[in-house]
């Protein structure tokens, strides 16, 4: 694919203008998701797990609480 295989367009209602390919600057970007994701998903996974063990563990030392309260 060269830059002459490209054509730009723009229009309206009154026009239609195409770009000169001479005045298009062709640069190739990348995105990588994997590697810009993963440690604030990750994160978040361990933040929801830290959260979640520590209402477990309060809660069930609050079961134990009243179970030895009761005796």
């Amino acid at each position: 694919m060269s830059p002459d295989d490209i054509k730009i367009t723009g229009s309206n209602l009154y026009e239609i203008k195409t770009a000169n390919v001479s005045q298009i600057n062709i640069t190739r970007l990348e995105f990588k998701p994997e590697k810009e994701l993963e440690n604030p998903v990750s994160m978040w996974f361990i933040s929801i797990m830290a959260v979640m063990l520590g209402g477990i563990y309060f809660y069930a030392r609050r079961m134990t609480d009243q179970w030895l309260g009761n005796m």
